[in-house]
Formats: structure tokens, sequence, C-alpha cells
């Protein structure tokens, strides 16, 4: 299977690709990242030779064009970070590079079968959100998550594919575990490791089988 990624240089998306390679090669998936830098991505050398690198934008049709064709799965995790004084460092990322990805989807005669993209808790239902974290996701997390938001309603209203739409809670560095809960409905949870997210894609979201269960659905991933 052929994943297009976008975002794939950290991350959850980073952690899906990082432990596919480090499966038996039998069992591989074929990655094709769009990075802006080669020299400066979170792989090394040995992980850089199974992998195909195109440099580019996310916001760039053309680039994008060229990492999709010809690919089963487009994986997006694109997301701006946040500065010490909660500005963006680049405000709309999210929702202008699905608008983009999903533009050149629809012109496309040869489509990918489906598109995973990464959300999170919050965005749409402040419900998901624990009672503890609720100031910060809707005071310092405001901006990144009305642009979170923007995203999902591009994907829901306009995809000419399938989609499935993860909702992590509070991302963490921890470790993988393996053992994590998942719904497509209301599902409080405080944070999840992006080793994690990654095993989820990786396990679920790839599998042709195991994804069907989650088409067209928001999931969200919690301890």
């Amino acid at each position: 299977m052929r994943i297009a990624v976008l975002g794939g240089s950290q991350g959850c998306a980073r952690q899906m690709v990082a432990q596919s390679l480090a499966k038996d090669n039998s069992d591989q998936h074929t990655f094709v990242l769009l990075v802006r830098n080669p020299a400066t991505i979170d792989y090394d050398d040995s992980q850089r030779s199974r992998m195909t690198l195109v440099q580019g934008d996310a916001l760039d049709p053309a680039a994008v064009r060229q990492v999709v064709s010809g690919a089963d799965v487009v994986v997006t995790s694109i997301g701006a970070s946040v500065t010490p004084t909660l500005k963006m460092t680049h405000p709309g990322l999210c929702e202008d590079g699905i608008k983009v990805l999903l533009g050149v989807l629809e012109s496309m005669e040869q489509r990918p079968r489906r598109l995973i993209a990464v959300s999170t808790t919050g965005a749409i239902d402040g419900g998901e959100v624990p009672w503890l974290f609720r100031p910060l996701y809707h005071l310092a997390l405001a901006a990144p998550h009305a642009d979170k938001k923007a995203m999902e309603e591009r994907i829901t209203s306009s995809c000419p594919i399938d989609w499935i739409i993860l909702r992590p809670s509070l991302l963490t560095n921890g470790v993988l575990t393996g053992e994590y809960r998942t719904d497509t409905k209301r599902l409080v949870g405080y944070t999840i490791s992006r080793q994690d997210v990654g095993h989820f894609m990786l396990n679920q979201c790839l599998d042709d089988d195991n994804a069907a269960k989650w088409l067209k659905h928001f999931v969200i991933i919690t301890y």
C-alpha cells in the first residue's frame, strides 16, 4: 500500500511511519512524505532510505499533487505550533492545507481510497474535554482548535473520498503502550501519546479491513 503523508516529519504521523518501518520488510507500506526541509526531518539514515521524500509545502497544489498521485491512502497531520504568547506560528494552516488537498483530490481522475486527518478533541464538541483541561483548551488553545474545527468542516462537507478524522486527547511524548480507548461517540480523557496515536493510525486506519468501521467517523483516542 502506498501512503502519502503530509506532516510526517514529526508528531503522530511520524510515529506511524517509524512504527511501520520497524516491522518486518514483508509487512511494510510504501511512504511518500511531503517535507519542507528533508535535511532536518526526524528520521535516521536507514529510515530515510526506505521512504520517498518530496521537498515542498502543503499549501502548494503542485507539490501536494506530486505526493498524492498514485497513493492508496493520504494522511494529513499538519498543524501550526503556538508561541509563548499564545499566537499561532501559521494561523489557519490546517484549514488552508486541507483546502489545497481537497482541491487536488477533486481534480484527480484516479483518487486515493481514503483520507486520514489528525484533528483534536474539543474542537467541535467541548464535552469531550475534561473539566480540568477546559481553561487550557478554551483559552490558550482557542485559535488552534478553531483551525482544526474549520478543517473538519471542510472535510465533512466536500471530501471526494472516504475519510477518517482522528480526535486525540492532549498529545504527549509518552511511550508506546498499544493500550488506549477509542470511540466514535463522546469519550472524555486527559492525554494520549503521539506514539499510541501513530499505533492506531498504522494498525486501524491503514488496514483496509480495520478501517472499514471507522470510515466517515470522528474517532476519539485517549487513555
